[in-house]
């Protein structure tokens, strides 16, 4: 029988170009590989068509803001960097270089949660389980 995974204990760490390395701790992260596809469709054909052409992987995360957590100071919108998505509590991490933030939304919620920071973004090359550590 295979073996689960815990979830807790994951982190995303992030190192804007030419910044700090910083480590958040998460309620969630999420991570989507994906690749453009080029139509590559034609007359002939009685059905569409595609190619993979480049990687376009997205990702989101989510955490509370405490007085250690304040990533809208450290990762401000439209902000190059690599981030690092720790994988539970393997020794590993899903790596992109080259993501770009695209948004950081506050979210306010009176009904029973904690104020806290959803982060999105998207683009670059993704290295899935890698040992090395963020740095």
């Amino acid at each position: 029988m295979a073996t689960l995974f815990s979830a807790n204990g994951g982190s995303v760490s992030v190192k804007p170009s030419g910044g700090a390395l910083a480590t958040f701790d998460v309620t969630e992260w999420r991570l989507q590989e994906a690749n453009i596809i080029a139509d590559t469709t034609t007359s002939a054909a009685a059905y569409t068509t595609g190619q993979g052409t480049i990687e376009n992987h997205s990702f989101s995360f989510s955490l509370p803001v405490d007085s250690a957590n304040k990533p809208e100071t450290a990762i401000p919108p439209g902000v190059n960097l690599t981030i690092w998505f720790k994988v539970g509590s393997l020794a590993a991490w899903h790596k992109i270089i080259n993501a770009v933030i695209e948004s950081v939304s506050p979210v306010n919620n009176n009904a029973g949660d904690v104020f806290r920071v959803d982060v999105s973004g998207r683009c670059g090359s993704l290295t899935a389980y890698s040992a090395v550590t963020p740095a």
